[in-house]
């Protein structure tokens, strides 16, 4: 027997879905314009996931939240050279791919065309100064 608050929150869950399959962009819309901090997301943890196309190299993308809440984000853009161990730099550019290219980030890729609507919607509302 579920408790309240567990049928709740799977009534809820039910819901969001819903909303989620009929209407994507407008939720989405929705949660970027409402200020919020995810429970499990903690400060000073330094969240990296490996791009897809990597060849071997420990290349990725790294988010830390600082105490005040603020985001940083690093890219790592060194590939090692096989002969000497000596970091060169890289492209910078990084792959995430959809399951149909072999990717294995689905999620992190879907958080990135969040990221691409987000700076989008900011470009609109105040755009970068040149």
């Amino acid at each position: 027997m579920l408790s309240k608050e567990e049928r709740l929150a799977r009534l809820l869950r039910n819901k969001v879905e819903s909303l989620l399959e009929d209407y994507p962009e407008e939720v989405l819309d929705l949660v970027l314009n409402r200020p919020f901090w995810h429970s499990k997301v903690k400060t000073n943890i330094n969240y990296r996931r490996r791009s897809d196309d990597t060849d071997g190299d420990d290349l990725g993308i790294s988010i830390i939240f600082s105490q005040d809440g603020d985001a940083w984000v690093q890219v790592d853009s060194y590939r090692k050279n096989r002969k000497t161990g000596e970091d060169l730099p890289d492209s910078g550019s990084h792959r995430f791919r959809t399951y149909y290219g072999g990717g294995s980030s689905m999620r992190t890729r879907i958080a990135f065309m969040i990221l691409a609507r987000a700076i989008q919607l900011d470009q609109a509302e105040k755009p970068d100064r040149p």
